[in-house]
């Protein structure tokens, strides 16, 4: 099988099993897949849903990158900026106007093997718990990452890495009272590097989606509404 149309295959692969659902879910999360050019940087924006109102008083995500289809001379990333946790003056940040005090860090246990593959975020909600409300996506996390790679041994276009949320104890929703369950069961997202030709065609695919939203909005004035990868208000 020609390598372009392998990595294709694993491309696919991987963003069916990053929206696997989970049954019993209250909050789903979506991560935004993006593109990068090589040795680029850019952002993964995090979002979610919730199916029935839902009161949340705190939360901590645990945030991790693999590289399922990149050698180990191609690397990504991430990287630490005024935003790199959620923007809190974003008008769809989830704990907007109740940040308590929003952080992020690398993990205390974070060994030098892993520089950068792990983001810690956490924030609760200040005086009081906040309400999300169905049929609404609120913005959780903009991470930035960094790719870089070898420029005299490899061509990185078509190197894929995942972004995921990594379960266990550092990774929960609370109304403060429980913890809230959340989907999909593996939560991820993919960054490629792409090829020229694939690259174009992102920006094609952006543009065409950037006068759909124009033309959406005038005829949809003063109703907001927000889109991966926007500037805050």
């Amino acid at each position: 099988m020609p390598t372009m149309k392998r990595r294709s295959l694993i491309l696919a692969v991987l963003m069916t099993l990053s929206g696997a659902p989970l049954a019993n879910a209250e909050i789903l999360i979506n991560f935004h897949n993006t593109g990068l050019s090589a040795g680029g940087t850019g952002f993964v924006d995090v979002t979610m849903t919730v199916d029935t109102d839902t009161t949340l008083f705190d939360y901590s995500l645990k945030f991790q990158i693999d590289q399922p289809y990149a050698p180990s001379d191609s690397a990504l990333v991430f990287v630490e900026h005024p935003l790199a946790y959620a923007d809190v003056t974003n008008p769809h940040y989830v704990l907007l106007n109740a940040s308590g005090n929003l952080a992020g860090d690398v993990p205390d246990f974070q060994g030098p093997s892993t520089e950068g593959l792990d983001w810690l975020i956490s924030d609760y909600a200040d005086p009081i718990s906040v309400t999300l409300r169905t049929n609404t996506t609120y913005l959780l996390a903009r991470l930035k990452v960094q790719h870089s790679y070898n420029e005299s041994d490899i061509d990185p276009r078509g190197h894929a890495f995942t972004v995921s949320l990594a379960a266990g104890p550092d990774t929960f929703f609370s109304d403060g009272f429980r913890t809230i369950p959340y989907g999909p069961s593996f939560p991820s997202g993919v960054v490629t590097v792409p090829e020229p030709s694939s690259f174009v065609l992102l920006a094609g695919m952006t543009a065409c989606a950037l006068a759909w939203l124009l033309r959406r909005r005038g005829c949809r004035r003063g109703h907001l509404r927000w889109r991966p990868g926007s500037s805050p208000a």
